[in-house]
C-alpha cells in the first residue's frame, strides 16, 4: 500500500506499506445432516480451522475440539461450530433431528383367507422384527413370514433398527366362514337295486354352478351328477359315503357328507323232505336254500294247526293236521 501526503510547505512525499490479509477459515462439519433415536448420540467432526467452539453446549459432550458427541432431547437441533485459524473465524452448522419410533408397516395390512389357507406377509422399516402371537407362523423373527391361522387374527411385528429404535405395526388375517352343504338323502338305507334320491339345499353363500356329486360308488366312474337334484341306484350292498362339494362366493372349498347303508336283496328258498306225507305219519321237514338271509319265516299253509302253523327257525319242520295241498309260504328278510 502507497501513502501519499503534502506537508505545509507543500511539499509533498510518499511512503509505501505492505498489508496482509488472512483468509477466514474454509469450515465443514460431518454429518451436517443426521437422523438418530431419541436418546441416542451422533459424533459431529469439524474441520478447517485450528480451535473450535460448539453451541448449544448444553447436549453435547464438550464446547471445544473438533469432535463432539451429541445427544439431543428435541426433535431437531441445529448445532453451530465456529473455527478460529491465525484470529479468523467462520461458523458451520450441523443439524440433528431425532424420533421416537421407527416407520414399520406389515404388507398386507388384511387379508382374508379361505380355511386351511395361509397368506405371505412382508414387514420392513426396521433391522430386526419379532412377530405377536407367533401361533399359525412359520416364523415368528424374520421380515416375511407364512401365515395359516385356524382363526382371524392380527399380528403385531415389533421393529428394531441399527440404533435399537423400535417401532410396531399390525397386519390382519381374517378367515372365511367354513361352509358347510347340506343336502337331503331318501332314504338312507335299503335292499338292492336302491334308487336314492339326493336333493341340494340351497345356500346363498354358495355357488350352485360349481356342485358336484360323487355317490360313492367305487365299482363306476358314472357315480356323478352336477344338477342339484338327482337320484343313483345301488346295485351292491355296502356303506357307500356320498359327497357333496361346491365353491363359496369367497372361492373357498364346501362340502357335504353322508352314509347310505344299502343291504343285498335276500333270495327265498327251500325244500321239503318228504314232497308226500302219509296221515299216520304227517309230519314234513322244510330246509332252507336261501341266499343272504339272516331272518326267516314259515307259514305252513295249516290254519287248522294254530300256533303250529308259523316258525321263525332256519330249517324246521311241521305235523299237517290233515290230508289235503298245502301252500307253504317262506319270507326272508336280511335286516
Amino acid at each position: 500500500m502507497t501513502y501519499t501526503y503534502t506537508d505545509n510547505n507543500l511539499c509533498v512525499n510518499e511512503d509505501t506499506q505492505t498489508i496482509k490479509v488472512k483468509p477466514n477459515p474454509v469450515m465443514t462439519v460431518t454429518p451436517n445432516m443426521s437422523y438418530i433415536c431419541r436418546g441416542t448420540s451422533v459424533s459431529l467432526v469439524a474441520t478447517g480451522a485450528n480451535n473450535y467452539a460448539w453451541s448449544p453446549a448444553a447436549t453435547l459432550s464438550a464446547s471445544t475440539g473438533s469432535v463432539v458427541v451429541a445427544t439431543p432431547l428435541t426433535p431437531s437441533t441445529i448445532y453451530t461450530v465456529t473455527g478460529e485459524i491465525n484470529g479468523c473465524t467462520a461458523s458451520v452448522e450441523a443439524t440433528v433431528q431425532t424420533y421416537t419410533t421407527i416407520p414399520v408397516s406389515v404388507t398386507p395390512e388384511v387379508e382374508s383367507i379361505c380355511p386351511g389357507g395361509s397368506v405371505t406377509m412382508t414387514a420392513s422399516g426396521a433391522l430386526h422384527y419379532v412377530w405377536q402371537p407367533p401361533i399359525g407362523l412359520s416364523s415368528n423373527i424374520v421380515p416375511t413370514v407364512v401365515s395359516t391361522p385356524d382363526v382371524t387374527t392380527t399380528y403385531t411385528v415389533l421393529g428394531t433398527d441399527a440404533d435399537g429404535c423400535t417401532g410396531s405395526a399390525t397386519g390382519t388375517v381374517i378367515i372365511y366362514p367354513e361352509s358347510i352343504i347340506e343336502f337331503s338323502a331318501m332314504p338312507h338305507e335299503g335292499c338292492t337295486p336302491m334308487n336314492v334320491d339326493f336333493e341340494y339345499l340351497p345356500d346363498s353363500m354358495l355357488d350352485m354352478n360349481t356342485l358336484h356329486w360323487d355317490f360313492g360308488d367305487m365299482d363306476t366312474a358314472a357315480d356323478v351328477s352336477n344338477q342339484p337334484s338327482c337320484s343313483y341306484i345301488y346295485t351292491s350292498q355296502g356303506n357307500y359315503i356320498v359327497v357333496l362339494t361346491a365353491t363359496s362366493v369367497h372361492g373357498c372349498h364346501a362340502e357335504g357328507r353322508d352314509t347310505i347303508i344299502v343291504y343285498q336283496t335276500p333270495e327265498a328258498g327251500f325244500y321239503p323232505h318228504p314232497d308226500i306225507a302219509r296221515l299216520d305219519e304227517p309230519e314234513i321237514f322244510f330246509y332252507d336254500q336261501s341266499n343272504n338271509a339272516q331272518h326267516w319265516y314259515w307259514d305252513f299253509g295249516d290254519p287248522a294247526s294254530i300256533d303250529s302253523n308259523y316258525s321263525f327257525d332256519h330249517n324246521t319242520s311241521h305235523h299237517y293236521s290233515d290230508t289235503g295241498t298245502y301252500l307253504v309260504m317262506h319270507v326272508v328278510t336280511n335286516i
